[in-house]
């Protein structure tokens, strides 16, 4: 995607492309006061009590990380908006998005060392994947701190960063929130994406959000880890014969 300034200068694969440093302060926070669309809340008390926490917590976690903050709430309220468009449970969504990025508020050296601690296997030194590292992380850690979290959101969270041969409706969303993100601006090829929700399959959308990341890595000259290259590869072969 655009070579925008980024929230850090970390190195980036195809992870989705991080909070643009570009978008006003403004609308940021606007955003973390309200002003914009609230997670939806269904009927289940339970859920919206689990939500509230979430909202809590994320606050005191993120105090410090204001764009991360606001990103992660947003990313899951597109969730939430897209798990009703394409038929996918909305509270699950939502706490995947607004959880996905829980772990990377750490530093590039914790995340290293719970990488290895946690025996993360990427087939390559994790050093040169450390904007990966934070959803596997997350995916291993969170079911402690959240014992109520389903198995399906702890998924969708553990793949929004590399994708999967085999993603889950709900991977999808979570993947495709994270890079859509409205606070990400009006960047064209966001938006042309943005504006094909529920229009478009969700497999497409999907789709060309993943080729979206691969085109910014290359544009901007980073690593690709090569497993995402397998995947591309893989999905082209499934979309070919989908369209032959």
């Amino acid at each position: 995607m655009s070579s925008n300034k980024q929230l850090s200068n970390e190195q980036h694969t195809v992870s989705s492309v991080q909070v643009s440093n570009e978008q006003s302060t403004d609308k940021q926070q606007n955003f973390i006061f309200g002003s914009l669309l609230p997670l939806i809340r269904d009927e289940n008390s339970e859920h919206a009590e689990l939500l509230d926490q979430l909202e809590v917590d994320m606050k005191l976690r993120m105090c410090h990380h204001q764009q991360r903050l606001a990103h992660s709430f947003s990313v899951g309220r597109l969730a939430q908006t897209m798990a009703q468009t394409y038929g996918v449970d909305v509270f699950h969504a939502g706490v995947a998005g607004i959880l996905h990025d829980w772990a990377k508020v750490l530093s590039h050296e914790e995340q290293l060392a719970l990488a290895d601690s946690l025996k993360l296997d990427f087939g390559v030194p994790h050093q040169l994947v450390v904007p990966l590292l934070h959803g596997p992380i997350a995916a291993r850690l969170l079911p402690k701190v959240y014992p109520w979290l389903s198995a399906d959101t702890v998924q969708a969270i553990d793949r929004h960063t590399v994708g999967a041969h085999d993603m889950s409706d709900l991977d999808k969303i979570v993947f495709s929130a994270d890079a859509l993100d409205p606070l990400r601006g009006n960047i064209p090829n966001l938006v042309r994406i943005r504006e094909r929700i529920g229009k478009a399959p969700l497999d497409d959308i999907f789709w060309d959000t993943f080729v979206e990341g691969i085109i910014y890595v290359l544009q901007t000259k980073r690593y690709l880890y090569p497993a995402t290259l397998t995947l591309y590869n893989d999905l082209v072969q499934q979309h070919t014969k989908e369209f032959s």
